[in-house]
C-alpha cells in the first residue's frame, strides 16, 4: 500500500504544483504569443511613427519625337502633310483664334483612400484657354476618302504620338489627340450608322481637326493635401 501511496503522488504531484510565489496553482494552457507586426502594416492617425505613403500611378507625358522648335513650325509641318494624305478638295483649312479646352495633368497631390490609407495622386483638370489654332473640317459622303485612321497613321509615322487624356469613344464616333513637342492635334470624327431599311443612305465620315499649342504639365514643388 505504502508503494501505491507514493505512486500516486507522483503521479498526480504536477497538476497541484505551486505557482512560483509559493502560492497554489492550477494548470492552465499558455498565453497565447502576440502577433508579430506587419511589415506593411500602417500606423493609425495620431501614432508616433508616419504612415507610409503609396507610391502614386502617374499619367506620364507623352514623349513624342517630333519637333519643330515652334507652334507656328509645327502647324505649318502638320498642315502639309495632312494636305497631301487628304488630297485636293472636300476640305476646309481656317487659322484663327480659338477658346480650346485643355485636360491637363496636376499635382501629385497627397489624397487618401476610404479607410484612411494615404496615397499620391495626379488627377486631371480642364482648362478653357484662348489660343491660335489652326482648324479643318471635312464631310465624306462618298465614304472612300482617306479617314481619321489615315490621318493617325500619318502623324504616327512623322513622330507624333497620342496622349491619351483626350480620347473618346462612342457608337458614332471618336476622339483622339496627337502631340509633337509644341503643338497638340485633336481629331474628332462621327459617322451615321446608316438604316437597313433606307435605300438612299450613303456611308461617310465627317473629320474635325483642331491644331494648338501644347501645353506641358508642370508638378508642383511641394504636394498640395486634401
Amino acid at each position: 500500500m505504502r508503494g501505491v501511496a507514493l505512486l500516486a503522488i507522483v503521479i498526480f504531484a504536477p497538476l497541484v504544483q505551486g505557482a512560483p510565489d509559493g502560492t497554489a496553482g492550477t494548470h492552465t494552457a499558455p498565453p497565447p504569443a502576440r502577433p508579430r507586426a506587419s511589415a506593411t502594416s500602417h500606423p493609425t492617425p495620431g501614432g508616433t511613427q508616419p504612415a507610409r505613403v503609396d507610391t502614386p500611378w502617374v499619367n506620364r507625358e507623352p514623349e513624342p519625337t517630333a519637333a519643330y522648335g515652334s507652334f507656328a513650325a509645327a502647324r505649318d509641318s502638320l498642315e502639309s502633310l495632312l494636305r497631301r494624305v487628304l488630297g485636293a478638295g472636300g476640305s476646309s483649312w481656317s487659322r484663327e483664334s480659338t477658346l480650346f479646352g485643355y485636360t491637363l495633368r496636376v499635382g501629385p497631390v497627397l489624397s487618401h483612400t476610404p479607410s484612411g490609407r494615404p496615397y499620391w495622386d495626379v488627377p486631371n483638370r480642364d482648362s478653357l484657354r484662348r489660343v491660335p489654332s489652326l482648324h479643318m473640317m471635312r464631310m465624306d459622303r462618298t465614304g472612300d476618302a482617306p479617314s481619321h485612321d489615315d490621318l493617325r497613321d500619318a502623324l504616327t509615322q512623322a513622330g507624333w504620338v497620342e496622349d491619351e487624356l483626350y480620347q473618346a469613344d462612342a457608337g458614332g464616333g471618336t476622339n483622339f489627340a496627337l502631340v509633337c513637342r509644341e503643338a497638340l492635334c485633336l481629331v474628332q470624327a462621327s459617322w451615321g450608322s446608316g438604316d437597313d431599311r433606307d435605300t438612299t443612305y450613303v456611308p461617310g465620315e465627317s473629320i474635325e481637326l483642331t491644331c494648338v499649342p501644347r501645353l506641358l504639365w508642370k508638378p508642383v514643388g511641394k504636394p498640395s493635401r486634401r
